[in-house]
């Protein structure tokens, strides 16, 4: 009896996690399918940062190039909050590979510009990313120091 219930929770995990799989291959070929029709290039980059995010964990190293490739775009268009995202999104990918110091500089670039901006949730996000940077590094104090500063910011907007 114990056996069978095992064997079928392993059966459910499994399908459960195909499913999940398929699914992300699919808005992922449909994020593509954008990509190739979008009209203006502030789109692709909207679309290559999305694409950047499905290859977060089991391809940093693509999310990352993925990511270069929208900042280059927005660079040339003067699109500066997707540049932002891009550098946010690089950032992310270059932390899941332990590489903070890059994921660090990605983050902080991309917390300039939001500050120019003033996109205020851009900034919630980033202060939490380089919060996330600095307890991950176990730096706990400049770790609360970023979360408080983004906690600020999502009780103001309300998120």
């Amino acid at each position: 009896m114990k056996k069978s219930l095992l064997y079928s929770l392993f059966l459910a995990i499994g399908f459960a996690g195909n499913v999940l799989i398929a699914q992300d291959f699919n808005q992922l070929d449909s994020l593509n399918k954008l990509y190739v029709t979008a009209k203006t290039d502030s789109d692709k980059v909207v679309l290559l940062t999305k694409i950047s995010v499905h290859y977060w964990y089991n391809n940093p190293d693509t999310s990352i190039l993925i990511a270069k490739e929208g900042q280059a775009l927005a660079s040339k268009i003067g699109f500066e909050i997707g540049i932002a995202n891009s550098l946010h999104v690089m950032g992310y990918a270059y932390s899941i590979k332990g590489h903070y110091a890059a994921a660090l500089d990605c983050n902080l670039q991309a917390l300039k510009i939001r500050e120019r901006v003033n996109d205020k949730k851009g900034l919630e996000r980033s202060f939490n990313n380089i919060g996330n940077i600095y307890l991950d590094k176990k730096d706990y104090e400049t770790a609360d120091f970023y979360y408080q500063k983004g906690l600020v910011l999502a009780q103001e907007l309300q998120i």
